[in-house]
């Protein structure tokens, strides 16, 4: 069996002692990582971070990260994840948003990165990521100075105290609710192994897509052709549509120009908060961090809208 290439990250939770502290802080950092780097690194391949039914066998594996060195002191691991491509090639070839060599923790890493500077119009943030990098705010009130993670080459590295998380958790209120959208323009591109596809607007701005309800045999036929599309769109934290999950498909009729523009959300109540501000929210997902399942967020989702 031919050995995976792993690259190392240094992780380091400054304001513990790392023989000297409670399990359910070194809990609450693994699934931290483990779920950032899983839902991340699903968006930047699927178009979503979450979604119903059981994660596919290529995410469990891309989000393997393993511990190489626990010191006294700051907690400090020394964490490695394999490399995308030696995962799953046929998956990873065909997504756009991260290097060739990248791993799931670098994808959760430029999207921690582009959280910590408040940037709402990012591809790599939606509510389910938000909802994982929220959960930094609840480390912050337990004695926890801050998190840091460096890449082990010196490439990249993300801080994130509680200033940072206190702006993480106002792009996570501030992020619209996903809902369903009908939408009207041409189907530029179609994937058929990951599904995603792509609509041009009228304007030249594209919206990624998905296909859920919709079958590939459908969409193939309407490949290049106009089309009205209609589906649930999740927002970027500006408002701005960044996916649509297909369930219906057909040729658009001349009076679809109407739906020939880009979704935009407004912002509404909180999407994600910390158990702290909300607890309602702790309630419907039980204690922090991540017991929730992802059929369990989406049906909290749904009764906050």
């Amino acid at each position: 069996m031919a050995v995976r290439q792993r690259r190392t990250y240094e992780v380091q939770l400054d304001g513990v002692d790392a023989l000297d502290m409670p399990l359910s802080v070194l809990r609450d950092l693994c699934d931290l990582l483990v779920e950032g780097a899983q839902r991340a690194t699903r968006l930047a391949v699927e178009g979503r971070s979450v979604a119903r039914g059981t994660a596919p066998s290529w995410l469990v594996s891309a989000a393997d990260l393993r511990v190489g060195r626990y010191e006294r002191g700051s907690l400090s691991l020394s964490v490695s994840a394999p490399e995308l491509q030696a995962v799953a090639p046929e998956v990873f070839a065909q997504q756009r948003l991260l290097a060739p060599d990248a791993t799931a923790f670098d994808a959760f890493l430029e999207a921690a990165s582009d959280a910590v500077d408040g940037h709402r119009g990012s591809e790599l943030l939606d509510t389910g990521v938000l909802e994982v990098l929220a959960r930094t705010h609840a480390l912050s009130t337990r004695g926890v100075v801050s998190l840091r993670i460096r890449e082990s080459t010196g490439r990249r590295m993300v801080m994130i105290d509680s200033m940072s998380s206190q702006r993480i958790l106002a792009l996570a209120r501030d992020t619209p609710t996903p809902r369903v959208e009908r939408v009207s323009g041409v189907l530029d591109a179609l994937t058929v192994s990951t599904r995603a596809l792509m609509l041009r607007l009228d304007d030249g701005k594209v919206l990624r897509g998905l296909a859920v309800g919709a079958t590939l045999e459908t969409l193939k036929t309407l490949l290049g052709a106009r089309v009205m599309v209609e589906g649930l769109v999740t927002f970027r934290p500006s408002g701005d549509a960044l996916r649509i999950e297909v369930d219906h498909a057909a040729p658009a009729a001349a009076s679809d120009t109407l739906w020939a523009r880009l979704p935009h959300g407004e912002a509404g109540p909180s999407q994600v908060v910390s158990p702290q501000i909300a607890p309602e929210w702790q309630s419907l997902l039980g204690s922090w961090p991540g017991e929730e399942t992802d059929d369990t967020l989406f049906q909290a989702l749904e009764e906050l809208s």
